[in-house]
C-alpha cells in the first residue's frame, strides 16, 4: 500500500493552514486540482484525516501525532483507536478472494470428488456477484456439495482492512514525516 499512496500524491503539496501547539491543519494535494487530496487535522487528544479516500477520526495521546509517529502502520491497534468515521468509510470490506480460497480448500478436502471445472465456475460467479459473506453463504446454499461447508462457516468472517482504511494510515505516517522534516528545517 505504500507504493500506491507514494503514486497516488507524488505531486502532493503540503499547506499548513493552522500550527499551534496539537491544534494543527495541514492540506496535501495536487496544486490545481483535488485528486486524492486529504487534510489532517488535530486538537488535544484526536487527529481526523479527511478527503478523497474518507473521514477516519483517532482518539488516543493528547499529541496524536506522537501515538502515529514512526514508520509502520499497525492496522488492527490503530483500527482500535477509531472514535468515528464517515457513512461510506469501512474499516474492513468483504474479500472474495479469502472466500474463494477457503471454498476451494474444502472442496479439496473433504469431498471425495470434486466438482467439474462448470459447478466450481458457478460457485466461483455466485461468489463475485456477492456483495458480502452473508449473500454469499444465502446463494450458496444451492450447490449441496458446500451445504457443509456453509454451515460450519457461516460464522467466519471474510474480510480484510479496506483499501481506503490502508490508504489513509499511510497518509498519516507520510504526513508526520513531512511535517517534522518543515519543523526541523525551520528550527
Amino acid at each position: 500500500m505504500k507504493d500506491r499512496f507514494s503514486s497516488d500524491t507524488k505531486d502532493h503539496v503540503m499547506t499548513v493552514e493552522l500550527d499551534s501547539e496539537v491544534f494543527r491543519s495541514l492540506l496535501f494535494k495536487k496544486p490545481g486540482t483535488s485528486c486524492y487530496h486529504y487534510r489532517i487535522t488535530t486538537w488535544p487528544g484526536h487527529l481526523c484525516i479527511s478527503g478523497d479516500m474518507g473521514t477516519f477520526v483517532f482518539c488516543r495521546l493528547y499529541d496524536m501525532f506522537e501515538f502515529f509517529r514512526g514508520d509502520k502502520v499497525n492496522l488492527q491497534y490503530w483500527a482500535g483507536k477509531i472514535e468515528a468515521t464517515d457513512r461510506q468509510s469501512n474499516i474492513m470490506s468483504y474479500n472474495s478472494e479469502l472466500f474463494k480460497r477457503s471454498i476451494k480448500h474444502y472442496l479439496d478436502e473433504y469431498l471425495e470428488e470434486t466438482p467439474t471445472d462448470h459447478v466450481w465456475q458457478e460457485i466461483e460467479e455466485t461468489i463475485d456477484e456477492s456483495a458480502n459473506h452473508s449473500e454469499v453463504f444465502f446463494a450458496l446454499r444451492e450447490f449441496s456439495e458446500l451445504n457443509d461447508y456453509i454451515m460450519d462457516h457461516s460464522e467466519y468472517d471474510y474480510s480484510e482492512y479496506s483499501h481506503h482504511y490502508k490508504w489513509c494510515c499511510e497518509a498519516i505516517i507520510a504526513s508526520i514525516q513531512q511535517y517534522d522534516i518543515l519543523k526541523e528545517q525551520a528550527a
